[in-house]
């Protein structure tokens, strides 16, 4: 008997056969779900780095680290009212008598469930004097405190007060010492998105700021405490530089005794320790959370790709949210050398004008995975 196969069937045949010998793609592993430990965290960074045929750390042309976040789960926001802080920390009281301040606070609010459902590499500490320069050197950019004539905020010992705007000052200057180490500061928003653009080109990949949801994610790396090392501002010392003595001294000067101390602890001003900066540190000077961030507790805090919004919790989705598609302010996030640790939590965030510049403030890169 002669079998005769025409070439449409050929065709069908070779196409079978080639879908049967192909191995079938690997599934992805498994979303995190807060809250985990730090085992759990680096366990499932190997994996996704594994099924990614990545490494868990990497570091780009200018000596960023970056640190692969896997996708997961968690609670965003606080599950404390404004009262229930205010009675920890009394500053909070103090400071919500202020509406602007109040919103703020209470958009930390509703804490709900969100998704980060795409892993993404998030730059371990801030950037630095030394790679902004790298920067600016290659593009002769400008920030907007030289463009301007405003200047930036920074130090002046001999003034009243002692931190003001003024025109000398800048990313360059903040009156206070700055090493090629330290984390660049008095950036805007637009500065630093300049900067992220200019890294997207330099190295052919995606690099942005955090959104606020995987800020915190990656902040809180499976904790559902205050902060990452728990309720107590005083553990604070171990993983973050804020306020604490050596600035209050600062501040006040000598006349910070033990009982002014314990009042200002008690009020949530201060840490009742010394971290041995009054200002910047140099970065990842301080012990890292569960997936190997530095620095989000303190040091300089850091811009968000999101515009700000007090009712966007209510609203938020729950897969991947980008904030709300317009606004005036954006995020700030993570705590800096000069908040009271009581704004250093994991969910405090802030809003400022895109065109803000402080002595505290400063940008942490987020690079997308090449499609």
């Amino acid at each position: 008997m002669r079998i005769t196969i025409y070439p449409y069937s050929l065709a069908l045949v070779i196409v079978v056969l080639s879908l049967l010998c192909t191995p079938l793609a690997a599934a992805p592993p498994r979303l995190l779900q807060a809250p985990f430990d730090r085992a759990t965290a680096e366990a499932k960074q190997l994996e996704w780095a594994k099924h990614l045929s990545r490494q868990v750390t990497e570091t780009n042309s200018v000596g960023i680290e970056l640190t692969l976040i896997p996708p997961g789960q968690f609670k965003l926001g606080s599950s404390e009212a404004l009262e229930q802080l205010a009675r920890s920390f009394p500053i909070i009281a103090f400071n919500a008598r202020g509406v602007a301040f109040r919103n703020v606070i209470e958009s930390e609010r509703p804490q709900h469930d969100v998704r980060i459902t795409r892993p993404f590499y998030i730059a371990k500490c801030n950037v630095t004097l030394a790679q902004f320069r790298e920067f600016v050197d290659a593009t002769k950019f400008k920030s907007e405190a030289e463009r301007d004539g405003k200047g930036g905020w920074g130090y002046t010992p001999d003034e009243t007060p002692s931190l003001a705007q003024k025109p000398r000052f800048n990313w360059r200057t903040t009156g206070f010492a700055q090493k090629d180490d330290s984390p660049v500061v008095n950036v805007t928003w637009n500065d630093v998105v300049s900067f992220c653009r200019w890294l997207s080109k330099k190295e052919g990949k995606s690099y942005r700021l955090p959104t606020d949801a995987e800020w915190e994610f990656a902040c809180r790396a499976g904790t559902v405490t205050r902060f990452n090392v728990g309720n107590d501002p005083e553990d604070l010392i171990d993983v973050a530089n804020v306020a604490d003595i050596s600035y209050f001294k600062m501040v006040v000067g000598d006349k910070l005794n033990r009982k002014g101390i314990d009042r200002a602890r008690k009020m949530g001003l201060m840490i009742d320790a010394d971290d041995g900066f009054v200002f910047t540190s140099p970065v990842c000077k301080f012990k890292s959370n569960a997936f190997g961030l530095f620095d989000v507790h303190g040091n300089a805090s850091t811009w968000c790709s999101d515009w700000y919004n007090k009712e966007y919790y209510s609203v938020s989705p729950v897969n991947d949210p980008q904030g709300p598609k317009s606004g005036v302010t954006k995020i700030v996030r993570g705590g800096n050398w000069q908040y009271y640790p009581s704004f250093c939590r994991s969910a405090s965030r802030f809003e400022y004008a895109p065109s803000r510049r402080e002595p505290f403030l400063g940008v942490r890169v987020v690079r997308d995975l090449d499609e």
